[in-house]
């Protein structure tokens, strides 16, 4: 899958300009004034690589020292210093304060989660094989993402070629599925690719556009919490039903042996 020339051209314009500046007066200490770029889905993937739980920090502080871009209007590029190096020297609850800032920004909320579940729930209902993302949907606003729902054989197929979580390859297979999944974006065909790089052709996705996305697909081609809790007690009534079939049937033949050898004793 291949962005058109376009729509590329868009998002990577819309990538070059979305920073914001947490000012000096806005953290708790009033001492550093912090600029970051918005995250693009790549940079969840390639801070998802690299990350290691002994380091001491989060993926999540990771992600954010990976967009730091400037320090008191000083551009980090000009600079040696390792942009988690900054994060630890600051005061803890400047970095507490900055992580919340950036998070809620730049990453999906309980209030986007519930909108998303919304409109995948709502496809899931409708017949087409083929469902659109609105512009005026997605968070950016930026362009609408059009999927197709897949069969169970094009998952297990796919689920064959995953390298697995543990293969440090910065994505689930969800993502993978998801990616695997999108037919158009603005309403430009995308192309097919192999499989196994269907997932980078995402990546001048935001992060926060990406998580909608797949939230909304995800929820349009499985089984959410209720859907799963239906399901779990139909098949406890169904296996209720079974026995009492069962139990009645066996209740009812041992009737007749009894009567059969009553009679032949007589």
């Amino acid at each position: 899958m291949v962005f058109s020339e376009i729509v590329k051209e868009d998002i990577l314009t819309l990538k070059a300009m979305k920073k914001f500046t947490l000012p000096a007066d806005k953290l708790p200490s009033c001492q550093v004034a912090l600029t970051f770029r918005e995250p693009m889905f790549q940079d969840r993937r390639e801070v998802t690589r690299r990350f290691s739980p002994n380091q001491g920090y989060s993926l999540d502080e990771l992600l954010v020292s990976t967009c730091l871009v400037a320090v008191n209007g000083q551009e980090l590029s000009a600079q040696p210093q390792d942009p988690m190096d900054i994060l630890r020297e600051l005061p803890q609850a400047d970095e507490q304060y900055v992580l919340l800032v950036f998070l809620s920004m730049f990453t999906l909320d309980e209030e986007l989660s519930e909108v998303a579940r919304q409109i995948g729930t709502k496809f899931k209902l409708v017949l087409e094989q083929q469902h659109t993302i609105t512009r005026d949907q997605m968070p950016s606003k930026s362009y609408s993402v059009t999927f197709r729902k897949l069969t169970s054989g094009e998952r297990m197929k796919l689920e064959r070629r995953y390298p697995g979580s543990d293969s440090n390859c910065g994505y689930s297979f969800d993502e993978m599925l998801f990616a695997y999944s999108v037919t158009a974006i603005d309403g430009n065909p995308v192309e097919a690719v192999n499989p196994k790089d269907v997932i980078s052709t995402l990546d001048d996705w935001t992060h926060l556009d990406f998580q909608f996305a797949s939230t909304v697909f995800l929820n349009a081609v499985t089984v959410d919490r209720d859907d799963a809790n239906e399901a779990k007690q139909l098949g406890k009534s169904l296996r209720q039903e079974m026995e009492a079939t069962f139990s009645g049937s066996g209740k009812s033949a041992s009737s007749s042996r009894k009567k059969v050898g009553s009679t032949a004793g007589e």
